[in-house]
């Protein structure tokens, strides 16, 4: 009886300790659902990732495998990479602000550095003196748009440059001594700026490039470099290249 009766204490204490192990997630099996946890846990982290837009892609896709969720990663990683192509922006490229002929053979030059074609309809060329505070429209696009590469010249009324003029001044025209251009878009914001020479206004970027002398122009580095600092991205040409590439 002693015997028989241990025996059936033994069956007991195991079947219970079967069903403690089971309820312990699975135990019993041998499995380990920490992973599966685990991976929900990470394929939230991956998707949340994505949802803001792929912060990084790498950064949604190391969340989501490390917990076995990569799949939500690497959508965020894809989100992440189409963002970046929202910052391509047209630039002012060139700017010639008279001749030895002529204090209106004068131009400014836009250049479009993205893989596609830029609408310009509706965007304007504004120009202030060197202190103003006020934008005087150069030239305003009705319609038109700069391929990709390409270039769009504006220039004064007695412009002589070997490329011909996509659009001539409004009114007025650009100080030698000193003064800043703006490209708006057609909501009115700024997308980039010049300030040169004697300019104090708000159409600086970081300090001033230096004003051009007569028949030469102030262009970006060869590689349209923008640092956001006039000084730092442009620098003086004799022999200005409306419609092309800056070269010294």
């Amino acid at each position: 009886m002693l015997h028989s009766s241990t025996a059936s204490g033994s069956v007991l204490f195991s079947l219970l300790l079967l069903a403690a192990c089971g309820a312990a997630w699975g135990c019993a099996t041998g499995e380990d659902p920490g992973p599966e946890l685990q991976g929900n846990a990470g394929a939230g982290a991956g998707a949340s990732d994505a949802g803001v837009g792929g912060k990084a892609g790498s950064a949604g896709q190391a969340a989501g495998n490390g917990g076995g969720g990569a799949a939500g990663a690497g959508n965020g990683g894809a989100a992440g990479t189409g963002g970046s192509a929202g910052n391509c922006h047209a630039v002012i490229n060139e700017l010639m602000a008279g001749s030895n002929s002529s204090a209106s053979d004068e131009f400014v030059e836009i250049s479009n550095p993205c893989s596609s074609s830029l609408d310009l309809t509706g965007w304007r060329l504004v120009y202030r003196s060197s202190s103003g505070t006020t934008d005087v429209t150069l030239y305003k696009w009705t319609s038109g748009s700069i391929a990709a590469g390409g270039y769009s010249v504006i220039a004064g009324t007695a412009y002589t440059g070997g490329a011909t003029a996509d659009g001539v001044f409004a009114s007025g025209g650009l100080a030698s001594g000193g003064g800043g251009v703006g490209l708006q878009d057609a909501d009115g914001a700024v997308v980039d700026s010049l300030g040169y020479g004697s300019a104090t206004n708000d159409l600086i970027e970081g300090n001033p490039a230096a004003a051009p002398p007569d028949g030469q122009s102030v262009g970006r580095l060869p590689g349209l470099a923008d640092t956001n600092d006039n000084a730092a991205d442009f620098q003086t040409f004799t022999s200005p290249s409306p419609g092309a590439a800056n070269s010294p």
